[in-house]
């Protein structure tokens, strides 16, 4: 991956939706928006969210993403367009450009949403 002095900053913090306590421990992903970048693995990024519940993400291009965190996410089944589609109002977007810096705050993702997705990719052959 080449890494640019232009490059953007993500920030953030996750939190439990019902409650509004920051959610420890949480993945949390940035998925491109633009159709030609969800095909390209450099521009996703995950992180685990630490005791406080903030991420952040760093060497970011410019561009247009959304935020998601999740309670409990399969490893790389953001990068299935087929899985992410039930799942697209829950994420933050967010818009960095050169050197730029963007905060955001997501709602964590319960387990049983991510089930529910992966139910309806069932019986695909994976990424």
């Amino acid at each position: 991956m080449l890494v640019s002095p232009k490059a953007a900053t993500v920030s953030g913090v996750a939190k439990i939706r019902d409650t509004g306590k920051t959610a420890a421990g949480a993945t949390v992903v940035l998925v491109p928006n633009e159709k030609e970048r969800a095909q390209i693995a450099e521009f996703y990024q995950h992180a685990t969210t630490d005791q406080f519940g903030r991420f952040a993400f760093k060497c970011v291009f410019p561009g247009e993403y959304k935020v998601y965190a999740w309670e409990d996410a399969e490893s790389t089944a953001w990068r299935d367009p087929e899985f992410m589609k039930p799942l697209e109002g829950m994420g933050e977007s967010v818009t960095v450009g050169e050197s730029g810096q963007a905060s955001v705050q997501v709602n964590l993702i319960p387990a049983e949403s991510e089930k529910d997705a992966a139910k309806s990719t069932a019986g695909r052959a994976p990424l």
